[in-house]
């Protein structure tokens, strides 16, 4: 090993002899602050060589996340992630419930629309039955005056003639 990553190990005595060791601040930094930033480059270093050979996509950094984005990361307990998963498939059958529903309610329209047409066409046709019926009645009535008045008009022109 090169002296460099040997720096990185810590050396402790035992009692068998020297026992080499690593050291994880040492490699990914003392402070929190160091540690992100080391894995941030790491994370960063891959994506170069390895996620744009393959199409993948760099992570979010957390701190670029938004406020919901970040709530969605935090650590939930299986209770609440079990109740998640629930709301989420009550959600996903409230929704196919209510296309369902929209389907059944345009099909209803649907038929509600032929039933109103066929209804017009049926009063139309009624009407014009009845329009036909009158109109023979009145043909009929006019007919039967017309014969009573030409009953009525033959002794009048009878009597006419007489007279001249």
């Amino acid at each position: 090993m090169s002296k460099e990553e040997r720096s990185k190990y810590t050396k402790y005595e035992t009692t068998k002899g020297v026992v080499e060791c690593v050291s994880y601040a040492k490699v990914w930094g003392e402070t929190a602050k160091d540690k992100s930033e080391y894995l941030t480059d790491l994370h960063t270093k891959y994506y170069n060589e390895i996620g744009k050979k393959y199409g993948l996509e760099r992570g979010i950094q957390y701190h670029e996340l938004t406020e919901e984005e970040k709530r969605e990361r935090r650590h939930k307990s299986k209770v609440l992630l079990e109740a998640e998963r629930q709301a989420k498939q009550a959600i996903a059958e409230a929704e196919k419930l209510k296309a369902e529903i929209e389907a059944e309610t345009s099909v209803v329209a649907q038929q509600k629309e032929e039933a109103q047409k066929d209804l017009k066409t049926a009063q139309s046709g009624f009407l014009a039955k009845i329009f036909s019926l009158a109109s023979i009645r009145k043909k009929r009535q006019l007919s039967s005056r017309n014969r009573m008045s030409l009953v009525s008009r033959k002794p009048l022109a009878v009597s006419s003639k007489l007279l001249d």
